[in-house]
């Protein structure tokens, strides 16, 4: 009978910590980080194609790496930026991106999860209808960072929800082995 009780006692124990832990775990929410391309630290150029790759920091101290070759741009994030698969990714089509980047972490903690950022597409055929908005959700996994999904902003109306429900959802996404998935309606914005 004590087998019982103590078998109760030790479940009534496991279920309140449970969910004294799930009470206290924080929800996540955004930080936003302006970036001035103008502003940031040149560490490479190449004269000789116009390839560059810079440094930017936050007020906050946290490091974005841009490098630009080919009219495509490819990001790294935090001080292994340089490193990351995510450096050596980019979409397809001649690109840019918008110099404001959403970082996705839990409240009250420093480091973010997952990064979304907004590139801007063109099909390089000189026609305004083959212009687009992509949404790029990046992993932020400690020191590598990859892309996780594209969202084609222009064709879907709820862009930025479907971005951060797939930055918040990550689990089981690996950096080393999983490839970028296009996620929404498709079909509008050069990917």
């Amino acid at each position: 009978m004590q087998y019982f009780r103590l078998i109760g006692i030790s479940a009534s124990f496991a279920l309140g910590l449970s969910l004294s832990t799930v009470a206290n775990a924080q929800g996540p929410e955004s930080r936003y980080i302006n970036f001035n391309l103008d502003a940031c630290e040149t560490i490479e150029r190449d004269e000789e194609s116009g390839a560059i790759i810079q440094r930017c920091n936050d007020e906050g101290d946290y490091e974005i790496y841009v490098a630009e070759g080919d009219l495509r741009y490819f990001i790294g994030y935090g001080p292994n930026g340089l490193n990351q698969r995510a450096f050596s990714q980019t979409l397809a089509p001649f690109n840019h991106v918008n110099n404001v980047v959403e970082l996705r972490q839990y409240e009250g903690e420093s480091e973010p999860y997952a990064a979304i950022l907004r590139y801007y597409t063109d099909s390089g055929m000189g026609d305004d209808n083959a212009k687009g908005e992509v949404l790029v959700v990046t992993k932020l996994d400690g020191g590598e960072a990859c892309h996780m999904a594209y969202i084609d902003a222009r064709a879907n109306p709820n862009a930025n929800e479907l971005a951060r429900e797939i930055a918040d959802g990550d689990e089981g996404f690996d950096c080393l082995k999983d490839d970028p998935q296009v996620i929404g309606k498709t079909g509008v914005s050069p990917m």
